[in-house]
């Protein structure tokens, strides 16, 4: 058991480091495509300035509050999609019948897809990410703080991703759904939560979990708590298990003909 955990983590680190040195053989793609996605992250620290030049505030949300949701949202993101581009595609491959090649291979199938392709634009939000944190933050208790909850985030994010995209398993064709899920949490995770009516928070605290990944690491921000930051790490850890659960619990519906799709 330890042997087969210790070779799985050995062939995912494995697998990230030539996804991303694979994308890094043209230097002038892979630097283009970096700093276009941190000039498109600038964009929107312009519209908040412009925001809060109008009003101090959004119900007790500074700005400092509203740079570390950015910030949190885009490392975030940028993490996932880097390392694990490969989830983007599990509710397609489920729907073609192409899973086939990931159940031949002796390693976990679940790190075999997620692995198997990167977006390295996600880099320019990692690093996006980071310099908007430092340029705020800067005693070494929120750089220490802002590590757990990041990597807890990050663990939420890509849970729910395996999640939505595990539903495709009992239900055909639904990658359209699983789109605009994921399109649903990037967008929430980058407003303020005092905005939203108390039906969307609680939204946000079920079906689309952007109150632990994103509101509860800023709450830590706003006034330290253990209680909260257990909750955040429990939830994390408990979600990744279910989602991981979900797969496999999904694998055994699994057919290749699920679509008629020929190779000539």
């Amino acid at each position: 058991m330890l042997m087969e955990a210790k070779n799985n983590i050995k062939f995912l680190f494995l697998s990230m480091k030539y996804n991303i040195l694979r994308e890094m053989l043209n230097k002038a793609s892979f630097l283009m495509n970096v700093l276009l996605m941190m000039l498109n992250n600038v964009s929107l620290i312009i519209q908040w300035v412009v925001l809060f030049s109008l009003k101090d505030d959004f119900n007790g949300y500074s700005f400092e509050d509203q740079m570390l949701t950015i910030s949190l949202s885009a490392l975030t993101f940028g993490l996932t999609f880097l390392f694990f581009g490969g989830v983007d595609n599990i509710a397609r491959f489920i729907e073609q019948g192409a899973l086939d090649k990931y159940l031949t291979k002796p390693k976990s199938v679940l790190v075999s897809v997620l692995t198997s392709r990167t977006q390295i634009s996600a880099l320019g939000d990692i690093l996006f990410g980071l310099i908007l944190f430092l340029i705020y933050f800067h005693k070494p208790t929120e750089i220490l703080l802002y590590i757990v909850v990041a990597f807890f985030s990050f663990l939420i994010m890509l849970s729910f991703l395996i999640t939505i995209h595990s539903i495709t398993f009992w239900f055909i064709r639904f990658s359209d759904t699983v789109e605009t899920l994921g399109s649903a949490y990037l967008s929430f995770s980058m407003y303020p939560r005092t905005i939203f009516d108390t039906t969307v928070k609680v939204i946000m605290h079920t079906i689309i979990p952007i109150g632990f990944s994103i509101y509860i690491p800023v709450m830590l921000f706003q006034e330290f708590s253990i209680i909260k930051l257990l909750i955040l790490i429990l939830f994390a850890c408990l979600f990744f298990l279910f989602a991981r659960f979900l797969f496999y619990r999904g694998l055994k519906r699994y057919t290749s003909s699920n679509m008629a799709v020929i190779n000539v």
